[in-house]
């Protein structure tokens, strides 16, 4: 079974908006899926970065009080997290199985 793993790693802030300090107005973000088939571990890994809209004055969190477990939700409710998880997947499938895997030379290398 795929897991799945946010890293929210930066913000753009608008300094003042509506008398509000530092408004996140992008988040910077990585999403990871990791797969153990047979006990060996697969990964891949999207970077990526989502506008958000402005906050509602009445649920604002002061830029110091967030934490991941604030901010990941935005992220979720904003990006269509199928289509993000399908395209993990894909990409992580072609890590495990390739078109064209590499194999080693079969020869012995001279030193």
């Amino acid at each position: 079974m795929n897991r799945y793993k946010w890293f929210v790693y930066e913000f753009q802030v608008n300094p003042s908006l509506d008398n509000l300090q530092d408004v996140i107005v992008k988040v910077y973000w990585r999403r990871q899926v990791i797969v153990e088939p047979n006990g060996v571990a697969y990964a891949y890994e999207m970077k990526g970065e989502t506008d958000l809209a402005a906050p509602n004055k009445a649920d604002f969190t002061q830029f110091n009080d967030l934490t991941q477990d604030i901010v990941i939700p935005w992220l979720e409710s904003v990006i269509d997290m199928t289509a993000l998880n399908s395209q993990l997947d894909i990409e992580l499938d072609k890590i495990i199985n390739p078109e064209y895997p590499i194999k080693p030379i079969p020869w012995d290398i001279e030193i």
